[in-house]
Protein backbone atom coordinates (compact mmCIF):
# COMPACT_ATOMS: atom_id res chain seq x y z
CA UNK A 1 0.00 0.00 0.00
CA UNK A 2 1.16 3.59 -0.53
CA UNK A 3 3.31 5.32 2.09
CA UNK A 4 2.00 8.83 2.62
CA UNK A 5 2.08 10.89 -0.56
CA UNK A 6 5.30 9.19 -1.65
CA UNK A 7 8.64 10.92 -2.16
CA UNK A 8 9.90 13.23 -4.91
CA UNK A 9 13.14 11.41 -5.61
CA UNK A 10 14.76 8.01 -5.96
CA UNK A 11 14.78 5.78 -2.88
CA UNK A 12 18.25 4.21 -2.68
CA UNK A 13 18.01 2.27 0.58
CA UNK A 14 15.87 1.64 3.68
CA UNK A 15 16.65 0.78 7.30
CA UNK A 16 14.52 0.41 10.43
CA UNK A 17 16.13 2.52 13.15
CA UNK A 18 15.00 4.62 16.11
CA UNK A 19 11.44 3.22 15.78
CA UNK A 20 11.13 4.70 12.30
CA UNK A 21 11.76 3.75 8.70
CA UNK A 22 14.83 5.71 7.55
CA UNK A 23 14.99 6.33 3.80
CA UNK A 24 18.13 7.16 1.83
CA UNK A 25 18.06 9.40 -1.25
CA UNK A 26 17.60 13.10 -2.01
CA UNK A 27 14.08 14.46 -1.77
CA UNK A 28 12.56 17.82 -2.55
CA UNK A 29 10.14 18.42 0.31
CA UNK A 30 7.66 21.26 0.77
CA UNK A 31 7.85 22.85 4.21
CA UNK A 32 6.51 26.02 5.79
CA UNK A 33 9.74 27.74 4.67
CA UNK A 34 9.30 26.56 1.06
CA UNK A 35 10.99 23.78 -0.87
CA UNK A 36 13.92 22.08 0.87
CA UNK A 37 16.25 19.27 -0.21
CA UNK A 38 16.38 16.46 2.39
CA UNK A 39 19.05 13.76 1.93
CA UNK A 40 17.69 11.49 4.66
CA UNK A 41 14.01 11.05 5.53
CA UNK A 42 12.19 9.28 8.37
CA UNK A 43 8.69 7.78 8.15
CA UNK A 44 6.97 7.38 11.52
CA UNK A 45 3.85 5.64 10.17
CA UNK A 46 2.01 8.92 9.68
CA UNK A 47 4.32 11.47 8.06
CA UNK A 48 7.78 12.09 6.62
CA UNK A 49 10.35 14.25 8.40
CA UNK A 50 13.96 15.16 7.79
CA UNK A 51 16.32 12.84 9.66
CA UNK A 52 19.58 14.43 10.74
CA UNK A 53 21.39 17.35 9.20
CA UNK A 54 23.63 16.09 6.39
CA UNK A 55 25.18 18.86 4.32
CA UNK A 56 27.85 19.55 1.75
CA UNK A 57 29.88 22.68 1.41
CA UNK A 58 28.55 23.78 -1.94
CA UNK A 59 29.99 21.35 -4.46
CA UNK A 60 27.03 18.94 -4.66
CA UNK A 61 23.51 18.41 -3.35
CA UNK A 62 23.66 16.17 -0.28
CA UNK A 63 22.38 12.69 -1.11
CA UNK A 64 22.41 9.40 0.77
CA UNK A 65 22.83 5.99 -0.87
CA UNK A 66 23.32 3.27 1.72
CA UNK A 67 22.10 2.61 5.27
CA UNK A 68 22.93 -0.09 7.78
CA UNK A 69 21.37 -0.34 11.24
CA UNK A 70 23.58 -2.26 13.64
CA UNK A 71 24.24 -2.40 17.40
CA UNK A 72 22.11 0.64 18.19
CA UNK A 73 23.67 2.76 15.45
CA UNK A 74 22.73 3.79 11.94
CA UNK A 75 25.59 3.88 9.42
CA UNK A 76 25.01 6.23 6.49
CA UNK A 77 26.88 6.79 3.24
CA UNK A 78 26.39 9.31 0.48
CA UNK A 79 27.41 12.63 -0.98
CA UNK A 80 27.91 14.86 2.06
CA UNK A 81 30.78 16.24 4.06
CA UNK A 82 29.14 17.15 7.39
CA UNK A 83 26.64 15.52 9.72
CA UNK A 84 25.49 18.40 11.86
CA UNK A 85 28.73 20.05 13.02
CA UNK A 86 30.74 16.83 12.60
CA UNK A 87 33.06 16.47 9.58
CA UNK A 88 31.87 13.37 7.76
CA UNK A 89 33.42 12.73 4.34
CA UNK A 90 30.92 10.49 2.55
CA UNK A 91 30.24 8.28 5.63
CA UNK A 92 28.96 8.82 9.17
CA UNK A 93 26.94 7.10 11.86
CA UNK A 94 24.42 8.15 14.47
CA UNK A 95 23.32 6.68 17.77
CA UNK A 96 19.95 8.41 17.30
CA UNK A 97 21.05 11.51 19.19
CA UNK A 98 24.50 12.53 17.95
CA UNK A 99 26.38 12.11 14.68
CA UNK A 100 29.88 10.60 14.70
CA UNK A 101 32.73 10.54 12.16
CA UNK A 102 34.04 7.27 10.77
CA UNK A 103 37.81 7.48 10.75
CA UNK A 104 39.00 10.05 8.22
CA UNK A 105 36.10 9.28 5.92
CA UNK A 106 36.42 8.40 2.23
CA UNK A 107 37.52 10.26 -0.88
CA UNK A 108 34.38 9.38 -2.87
CA UNK A 109 30.97 7.74 -2.64
CA UNK A 110 30.11 4.35 -1.22
CA UNK A 111 26.96 2.57 -2.35
CA UNK A 112 26.76 -0.50 -0.09
CA UNK A 113 27.17 -1.10 3.63
CA UNK A 114 26.92 -4.45 5.38
CA UNK A 115 28.27 -5.93 8.57
CA UNK A 116 29.28 -8.88 10.68
CA UNK A 117 29.64 -9.14 14.44
CA UNK A 118 33.18 -7.78 14.17
CA UNK A 119 33.07 -5.18 11.40
CA UNK A 120 31.13 -2.90 9.08
CA UNK A 121 32.02 -3.12 5.37
CA UNK A 122 31.74 -0.30 2.81
CA UNK A 123 31.82 -0.70 -0.99
CA UNK A 124 32.01 1.97 -3.69
CA UNK A 125 34.22 3.73 -6.25
CA UNK A 126 36.51 5.41 -3.69
CA UNK A 127 40.30 4.99 -3.60
CA UNK A 128 41.10 6.17 -0.07
CA UNK A 129 39.47 5.19 3.24
CA UNK A 130 40.68 6.69 6.50
CA UNK A 131 43.71 8.18 4.77
CA UNK A 132 44.91 4.82 3.40
CA UNK A 133 44.71 3.28 -0.08
CA UNK A 134 41.56 1.21 -0.18
CA UNK A 135 40.32 0.56 -3.70
CA UNK A 136 36.57 0.11 -3.55
CA UNK A 137 36.18 -1.82 -0.30
CA UNK A 138 36.94 -0.94 3.30
CA UNK A 139 36.36 -2.52 6.67
CA UNK A 140 35.70 -0.74 9.95
CA UNK A 141 36.64 -3.01 12.85
CA UNK A 142 34.36 -2.56 15.83
CA UNK A 143 34.93 -3.32 19.50
CA UNK A 144 33.18 -6.35 20.94
CA UNK A 145 29.99 -5.68 22.89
Amino acid sequence: SPVGDGLSGTVWDLAWFDDRLIIAGSYLMTTEEGAERWPLVAWDGTSFSEYGDLTSEGFFEPTTYALYAWRGGLYVSGGFDHAGDVPARFVTWTDGTDWHPIGGGLDDLTFRITGTEEAIWFAGPYRVAGGKASHGIARLDLPAD
